[in-house]
This record gives C-alpha cells, sequence and structure tokens, in this order.
C-alpha cells in the first residue's frame, strides 16, 4: 500500500513537473552550416513577425515558447543561405538547425530600370526620413557588453605630501600597481530595456541589467573607487580642493567626497543611456553617406535579406581623408537600408590624438566596427533587429597631479603632489538584438525614477534571465567566474 502511494506521488509530480515546464518551455537550438557543419553566428530566428532572436555568435540560440502552439512555424534566416520553416514541436526533437548555403541569391534579377551605385544610394538619402523615421511602436532590445582592459603599464609616483609618511603611502600605492600591471580585465554588462518610439521622439525604460566584474573587482567603472581606497583616503577633508595637472588649473573647489563618489554613478543605468543607432540620423551621419565623393561604390547584384530583396553595394576610399570599407544592402522597392556593415580601412585610425611630448597624452581609436540588421514595422518604417559593434584604443597618459587644501590657514593646508604613467588598450563589444515590439499608442512620459541598478555578480546564473528572451550567452559569458 505504502509502496502503491509513494509510486502514485512520484507519477504525480513528475505529471505536474512537466505540465509547468510545458508551460514555460525555452526553446533552445543550434544553427549550423549544411556543408561544414560550423555554426552560423547572428542567424536570425522569429516565432512571429513580431518576437525573435538572433543566434550567438556560436550559432546558439534560446527564447521562451510562450503561448505558441507545438504546431507554431520557427523562421530561421540568414544572408547566404535558405530560409527554413520548422515547427517547434520538431525543433525540440531535433534542435541542431542546418542551413544551405543559396548561390541563387548571388543571381537574382530585378525588372525595372537599371541604376548605377551611385543612383541607389541618393534614393536612399532621398527616401530615408520615410523609411527610418519610426514611430508608434515600442521595441524590447536585450543587450551585451563585453569591456576588455590590459593595462601594460600603470605607475604611480608620490613626490610630495605634506601629511602622511611619504614611504608607507608609496608602498600602498605600489601593492595597488602590481594589481594592475599586465593582467588583462575583462567584463560583461547585460540590460533588458523597452524602446519607445514616439512622434515626439525616444523614451527608454530599463527594465533589468546585470554586471559580471572581476573576483578582484577590478574594472573600470570602480577603478576610481578602489584608487581613491588606496592614495586619496587620507585627503579627506571638510574643505575642498584646488587640483592641477601639470600647468593646468581643473578644480579650485572640488571635495574629495565628490570625487569620490563619482564613481558610484556607473552603479546606475539611466534611461537616457544607450541606443543611439535607432533612427535615420546615426547612419546618415556617416562618412561614408554624407560624403559620398570621397568614397568608391560597387553594385555587386541583388540578394534577399529579411525576405526583402536588396540592391548589395561595397564601398571603398577612392580619397585619402575616407576611412572605412564596408557593405550596404538597399531595398529594391522602396529604398530603405536593410542591411550594412563596415570597418575601418587597413591603415586607418577612427580617432588619433598625439600630444606625448607637449602634454604627456596620445590617443588612438584603431579598430571601429560595425553591423546593423533592419526589421520593417507593419507601417512600412525600419528599425535595428541586431547591432553588433566593436571600438579598440590605445591610451597614453603621462601627467603630474597636484591637490591644495583650501584651508582658511595657509600652514595647515594638505598638499600632494604625484606623478602617474598610464599606458593601455581597451576593447568594448556590443551585441544589441530586438526580440519584441509592438504598436504603441499616445504620448509615453519617461519612466520614474529615471534609473535602475545593476545587479553586480561575479559569475554567471543562467537563470538570471530565466523570465526574459535574451541573446544566448557564449562559452565565455557562461565560464565568467571571479578569481
Amino acid at each position: 500500500m505504502n509502496y502503491t502511494f509513494t509510486l502514485l506521488c512520484l507519477v504525480l509530480s513528475s505529471c505536474f513537473w512537466s505540465c509547468t515546464n510545458l508551460s514555460a518551455q525555452v526553446l533552445k537550438g543550434k544553427i549550423v552550416d549544411a556543408q561544414t557543419q560550423e555554426p552560423i553566428g547572428y542567424a536570425s530566428v522569429q516565432l512571429s513577425p513580431n518576437y525573435g532572436v538572433i543566434t550567438n555568435q556560436e550559432g546558439d540560440f534560446s527564447l521562451l515558447q510562450k503561448d505558441f502552439p507545438p504546431e507554431a512555424l520557427v523562421h530561421i534566416t540568414h544572408i547566404g543561405y535558405q530560409e527554413i520553416h520548422i515547427a517547434i514541436k520538431d525543433l525540440i526533437r531535433q534542435p541542431v538547425i542546418a542551413l544551405e548555403p543559396s548561390a541563387l541569391l548571388l543571381k537574382e534579377v530585378v525588372l525595372g530600370p537599371t541604376l548605377t551605385a551611385s543612383q541607389i544610394l541618393q534614393k536612399y538619402v532621398e527616401n530615408s526620413s520615410k523609411n527610418h523615421a519610426v514611430s508608434g511602436v515600442r521595441v524590447r532590445y536585450f543587450s551585451r557588453t563585453k569591456e576588455t582592459y590590459l593595462p601594460k603599464r600603470f605607475e604611480v609616483d608620490l613626490k610630495k605630501i605634506s601629511f602622511a609618511n611619504k614611504k608607507e603611502l608609496q608602498e600602498k600605492i605600489e601593492a595597488f600597481e602590481k594589481k594592475f600591471n599586465n593582467k588583462e580585465i575583462t567584463g560583461f554588462t547585460e540590460t533588458i530595456t523597452d524602446v519607445y518610439l514616439t512622434p515626439k521622439g525616444m523614451v527608454t525604460n530599463h527594465l533589468k541589467a546585470l554586471k559580471l566584474i572581476d573576483g578582484n573587482g577590478l574594472n573600470m567603472d570602480n577603478f576610481q573607487d578602489k584608487f581613491f581606497e588606496h592614495t586619496f583616503k587620507q585627503l579627506e577633508s571638510p574643505y575642498t580642493y584646488r587640483i592641477n595637472s601639470g600647468i593646468i588649473p581643473l578644480e579650485k573647489k572640488a571635495s574629495m567626497k565628490e570625487i569620490s563618489s563619482d564613481a558610484n554613478a556607473a552603479d546606475t543605468l539611466k534611461n537616457s543611456n544607450g541606443f543611439y543607432a535607432l533612427g535615420y540620423g546615426f547612419i546618415g551621419q556617416r562618412d561614408f553617406i554624407r560624403k559620398q565623393d570621397s568614397y568608391e561604390y560597387t553594385l555587386q547584384g541583388t540578394q534577399t535579406v529579411n525576405g526583402m530583396s536588396c540592391y548589395h553595394l561595397t564601398f571603398q576610399p577612392r580619397k585619402n581623408k575616407a576611412k572605412y570599407v564596408g557593405e550596404l544592402f538597399i531595398n529594391t522597392d522602396d529604398f530603405g537600408l536593410v542591411y550594412y556593415t563596415y570597418e575601418l580601412a587597413p591603415e586607418k585610425s577612427d580617432f588619433k590624438l598625439n600630444l606625448k611630448w607637449m602634454l604627456g597624452v596620445k590617443f588612438n581609436s584603431f579598430d571601429n566596427k560595425m553591423e546593423v540588421l533592419m526589421k520593417k514595422t507593419p507601417s512600412g518604417t525600419y528599425y535595428p533587429q541586431f547591432i553588433k559593434k566593436y571600438n579598440a584604443s590605445y591610451i597614453y597618459i603621462d601627467r603630474s597631479l597636484s591637490f591644495t587644501e583650501n584651508h582658511p590657514k595657509r600652514r595647515e593646508r594638505k598638499k600632494m603632489k604625484l606623478n602617474f604613467l598610464v599606458e593601455m588598450t581597451t576593447g568594448v563589444a556590443d551585441e544589441i538584438i530586438a526580440v519584441e515590439t509592438e504598436p504603441q499608442e499616445g504620448e509615453v512620459k519617461p519612466f520614474e525614477p529615471g534609473y535602475i541598478f545593476y545587479d553586480v555578480k561575479r559569475q554567471y546564473d543562467p537563470k538570471y534571465w530565466s523570465e526574459y528572451t535574451i541573446l544566448e550567452a557564449t562559452e565565455a559569458v557562461r565560464s565568467f567566474k571571479g578569481e
């Protein structure tokens, strides 16, 4: 009797778990090339025109099934591959999906008058304010940012201090330096945000935000706070300070409390932050659009992108001042920009400053690349479905820094002077995907309180985003663990 009761409980428990799991079903899969079996990154996986996800760079994806029935079709597309439609129930049984390359895409013919590359680009510009001015829609975006810093040299030389033992403080500073020199610092930031595009502008509402930081807490967001703790703690005073860098006065009335608390702003995410790539103005400001006479454009033919027939244009510098090489895919019907990608041409720099010998400052943004896939709203305007960008820079700073307390009694003023040398390379990689859209009518007011706090973790928890559809974590994210 007891055995039968126990068995019944186990069966009922199993049935309950299965039903619960089905209601919160997470669809997982991997997209690969049918010929090479290599993963296909950034393929579009859609359950409806308004809901879906993109595969990560390793070809993996996951999305909540929500209330879509098992017979509903999952639409999978990628530039240069044949589109696939597979039922949810079949995807569950066979989660590895192979896409066949489509050579036919390179041979498509567009009926109508023949246009040159310059004429096509001009028609894009003429129609951009109509095609890319999105309003009356809410788009939910998931974003992931990877930041990497490699301090090649971080040196602080304490020259003068009036209120503490110079040798002891210098030893503390050098111990702090050892934590940074030649140690790569990596961190990830992930956010879910609702972006409301209205006739009066854009309103953002950040829903949840996560930071994965180094186990020692050594990331660039809290670097100032950590350095203050080791170096400037003894400068705390009820009085303000006059601060100079070399011969340049930076601030005559700055308090140590203000300086140390500036880093706290990095703990919050303001609703006005980010999503700069939305709208037609962003791409329109790029010099390969504004300065067309500086570039050479070539019409390569047509391809189908996101279900739309597109002119395929490539471009490269024609004049010395031009910086980028890339591709543009422009809709053959309305001349909307459906997809574009660009990067710095060889030997080019996005921004360069060399005042090393005059002011001890050198900066070089030596890598800048971006990729954007657009999607159409029911009203016919375009919004970014996927944004991927990467920036890398070299930074060199060799400067002196002095603090003089504004104490009414001159003899009692705290004073400190130090020289610091920082040489590092930085890399910032962003991935932003639209997972959900819906019409939005009427005015949308700014959300209060206007910001959210990051959840700061030192190890990735796959359950953290269980309530949302996101860009599937890569192996680097899943294995992230602070030391």
